[in-house]
């Protein structure tokens, strides 16, 4: 059954709509990163319950949101690290070492669950990369379901339209060939 096609059909357009709807920031950046994780929660239902038959739905919910985004970037081979540069994400995670889909269901909590005084405090740099983080989430395991392998801007190398931002989205997460 061609992805473009019933469960695919539904679900892609849903996915892409929130995935759409968190780019725009509005109401604001911490809406837009309730969004991404929507949009990537939901990714891994398609991805491991509906498509894969990987996990069982039960076996789904049973996982905390970061372990099913975690999953999910496992199975598309999409690399789990928080991006080196990122280093107010980093710092924000660093107390338990925090992998990307961690850190980012960390924010996510802290946002909704924010409790007076909290010692972490989510700053401004913390939810742009959060944001930024997610929607590379998202875009990447769009672009591996529909088995896309060309040329892609990638937002968490560096500065907007920077040449050492494009890389080629099926070298993501393999090792380089070694030599002969």
């Amino acid at each position: 059954m061609s992805r473009f096609e019933s469960p695919w059909k539904d679900a892609l357009r849903t996915i892409i709509e929130t995935y759409a709807q968190a780019n725009h920031h509005e109401p604001s950046l911490k809406g837009s990163i309730f969004l991404g994780q929507a949009a990537l929660e939901s990714l891994a239902w398609v991805v491991l319950v509906e498509q894969g038959r990987i996990l069982r739905p039960d076996g789904l919910k049973a996982l905390r949101a970061a372990d099913q985004i975690g999953l999910l970037l496992h199975e598309l081979q999409i690399p789990r690290n928080i991006p080196p540069h990122f280093t107010a994400l980093e710092k924000f995670g660093s107390h338990a070492k925090l992998n990307g889909p961690e850190a980012l269901t960390e924010v996510r909590n802290k946002i909704i669950h924010a409790e007076p005084g909290m010692k972490r405090s989510v700053t401004a740099a913390v939810l742009d990369e959060a944001w930024l983080l997610a929607m590379h989430y998202v875009e990447l395991s769009l672009l591996r379901i529909c088995d896309y392998k060309d040329i892609y801007y990638n937002r968490c190398k560096g500065p907007l339209m920077n040449e050492c931002s494009v890389e080629r989205v099926s070298l993501i997460g393999h090792s380089p060939p070694s030599a002969m």
